[in-house]
């Protein structure tokens, strides 16, 4: 895993990081000790089956270790760029102790990606219940909801306010962080589960509360999208954004290619 180089990355937004290769990935997969009490599950907040993935890893049979991550968590290429494993996963890595612990990002990010390239396998879903969930917002939050729900057999419409889905992983985090195929290829994963997604759509006007209230369940997903303003001076003048906003303009609105797209964000020197 190496970074793209900074004369080169400087011109654009494309990912940074490039990721492991099959040997380097199925390399440090063999570091794994397999522990028989995996501290590595524990410190996962939807408690993937780190070991069986990795094995799966170490064995060369990417499709299976794709198998054993999509049991627990359907956003593996999200989770493995973004997720901060330093203090969760490989937090707990016992490897840790002594040498570096092992890559368990780097690893999960290296299989989405694998198999994205090679054609997605979808899990099972159940029987359909006769049950309506409404999922209010498709940030992470709702996206993995409506993930577990349609997989349950459940009938999932998502709502989301903004013409594009995906909350703070399409608006917040900057394309060279997370890139938006990435996302709108695991959006599209959830989708053929069965969930319907309704962009354009503003819980409490587009559509109305009592239209939310005759399903059988509601998920509020709605995010934390509000800016913390300091209340200093000045903070509300023309050309100030918030961080929200900045990261909005520039992921939603295209302000990194002015003048082609009228959403300016300045380029400064050096900051």
């Amino acid at each position: 895993m190496s970074d793209r180089p900074a004369d080169i990355r400087v011109h654009d937004f494309r990912e940074v990081d490039t990721g492991l290769s099959a040997a380097e990935a199925i390399a440090e997969a063999e570091r794994c000790l397999q522990c028989k009490k995996p501290l590595c599950i524990k410190g996962c907040p939807v408690c993937i089956d780190i070991p069986a993935f990795i094995r799966e890893i170490a064995d060369g049979n990417f499709p299976g270790a794709a198998r054993a991550l999509k049991e627990q968590n359907m956003l593996p290429a999200i989770c493995g760029r973004v997720c901060p494993q330093e203090t969760q996963c490989e937090g707990v890595c016992i490897l840790g102790n002594k040498e570096t612990p092992i890559r368990i990002g780097a690893l999960e990010r290296f299989v989405a990606d694998w198999e994205r390239g090679n054609g997605p396998e979808l899990p099972e879903v159940a029987k359909p219940t006769g049950k309506r969930v409404a999922v209010v917002g498709s940030g992470p939050a709702g996206l993995t909801a409506a993930a577990e729900l349609a997989r349950a057999g459940h009938a999932v419409t998502i709502f989301e306010s903004l013409h594009e889905a995906g909350g703070v992983l399409t608006y917040g985090i900057p394309a060279f962080r997370l890139p938006k195929d990435v996302v709108k290829a695991e959006i599209d994963q959830v989708l053929a589960l069965g969930a319907r997604l309704k962009k354009n759509h503003l819980a409490g006007r587009s559509v109305s509360t009592d239209e939310l209230l005759g399903y059988d369940a509601v998920f509020l997903a709605t995010g934390a999208g509000l800016p913390a303003f300091m209340c200093i001076p000045g903070e509300n003048l023309n050309g100030v954004y918030s961080a929200n906003e900045f990261l909005t303009r520039v992921n939603l609105m295209h302000a990194d290619a002015f003048p082609a797209f009228d959403t300016p964000v300045l380029h400064a020197a050096r900051v």
